[in-house]
């Protein structure tokens, strides 16, 4: 039930970000259209697996996350863009992406996991920063503020 309702509010927000395009320039079109129809894919995706699962029930139904938790990784993202004009976005997105990695887990914590969440998450930052400010040539907030 969670993915089609997951799905359907990701279909949702892909359709009011479609509606409210309004490009300028050519060409400044295709990343974001791109991103719209993968991401509409996707979710799409996920609302047919939610109906086709619909009747199963979790085997670790214990394990699974709860809406709590969603609440926790939404409060983490406030706190995200909160802190972003202060810390950057390179050392605010490593450290709040990592909390998220960290606490949405469900097995019990490791030092190798929280290492491991901390390093995929730097690298991953690590590559968004690089793709937004040498391919794209966008600012990011930096340590300090802009």
């Amino acid at each position: 039930m969670r993915n089609l309702l997951t799905g359907g509010l990701l279909v949702a927000l892909v359709i009011s970000f479609w509606v409210q395009r309004d490009y300028r320039f050519p060409h400044t079109n295709l990343l974001p259209d791109a991103t719209m129809v993968v991401l509409g894919a996707l979710s799409l995706w996920l609302m047919v697996e939610g109906w086709r699962t619909r009747d199963r029930h979790e085997e670790h139904e214990e394990e699974a996350l709860r809406w709590v938790d969603l609440g926790r990784a939404v409060a983490l993202l406030a706190a995200w863009i909160i802190a972003l004009p202060w810390l950057g976005f390179v050392l605010s997105s490593i450290v709040f992406s990592a909390l998220i990695a960290i606490t949405m887990r469900t097995e019990p914590l490791t030092v190798r996991r929280v290492a491991l969440d901390l390093v995929v998450n730097a690298g991953v930052v690590l590559a968004i920063y690089l793709a937004f400010t040498q391919v794209l040539y966008v600012r990011l907030p930096q340590l300090g503020g802009m």
